[in-house]
Formats: C-alpha cells, structure tokens, sequence
C-alpha cells in the first residue's frame, strides 16, 4: 500500500472509533430541503448504516415524490435502481429491489463519506465504489458528513473524484 494509501487508513480508522463512540445528531432534513427542492431530477441517495447521518427521512420523502434512486453494490461497482424494497445486502447496507436507472438520468447524488475536505474531495470507507461511479458523472454530489469531519485537508489519490458540496447537521458547504 502506498503512503497515501496508509494515511488514508490510518484516518478511516480514527473517524470509525469516533463515529462509534459518541452519540450524533441525526436529522439532516433542513439542511438537505433546499437542494433537494432545486432539483427537478431524480435523486440517488443511500441507505445509511448505524454510524452514518440519518437518511431514511429524506429517502422517504424522494420516494413519496418519485424521485429516489439507490445503490446496490454488484461486485465492484454500484448499480442504480429505484427502490420498491429494500432487502439485507452486503456490508450491512440495504440493498434495493427495483428498476435500473443509468445514472446519467440522476441529477444529483447525495454520497455517503467519512469525511470531506475544504477543497471538495471525500474519504469514502476505501472501496473504491463512489468513486468508480462518479466518473464523468455531469450532476452535482454532495457528501454528508457530521460538522467534526468536515477536515481542512484529507490525502488525495489519482483516482478521487471531486465533489459538489458537503452537508452537515449545522450547514451545507459548496465547493
């Protein structure tokens, strides 16, 4: 593993151990009303673990409007679909049933991470997965975070994508 690759470990690490060791406030919903409300598109979002921001209400309310879509994981890469249930899937994450939506036909996706830098680039849990998928994705990301990861700097790698935006429960950043 690279020395990057090390840093970006050794950081993973500590922000679990955090994550897991405080109680977190939950509720994202104002600050995700308005960004979510501009966009007239569908919406991919995700089933957040116990450790992550809450997403079931703003899953709820894309839902009751038409507009959510989620990932599935299908080997390395993420598959998009518009969730009629959601069953057990792999590293605990609720995996949708439903029709496949290209994600070109996704205006905004909204990105689990473990922490995002001021200059826009997220931690994910080192997959690979996000970054694979927002490849030459033309749509704006934002990653949501708790207010303690959002960090000034975080070790880069060739292959991170750039963000949009990050959204915490105090605010919501644009980059």
């Amino acid at each position: 593993m690279s020395a990057i690759g090390t840093e970006k470990q050794r950081i993973r690490k500590q922000l679990l151990m955090n994550r897991n060791s405080h109680a977190r406030p939950q509720d994202f919903s104002l600050q995700l009303g308005q960004l979510i409300e501009s966009q007239s598109g569908l919406i991919a979002s995700y089933s957040a673990t116990d450790t992550e921001p809450e997403t079931k209400s703003i899953n709820k309310l894309l839902s009751s409007q038409k507009k959510l879509v989620l990932p599935e994981i299908s080997g390395s890469n993420l598959i998009w679909r518009i969730p009629e249930r959601l069953v057990p899937g792999p590293h605990g994450i609720k995996t949708p049933i439903g029709p496949k939506v290209e994600l070109d036909q996704v205006s905004l996706v909204l990105a689990p991470a473990l922490a995002v830098d001021s200059k826009g680039f997220r931690l994910g849990k080192g997959g690979g997965y996000y970054d694979r998928a927002l490849q030459g994705f033309a749509g704006l990301v934002y990653a949501l975070v708790f207010e303690s990861e959002y960090l000034e700097s975080l070790p880069i790698e060739n292959h991170d994508v750039k963000i949009h935006g990050v959204i915490t429960e105090k605010t919501v950043r644009t980059f």
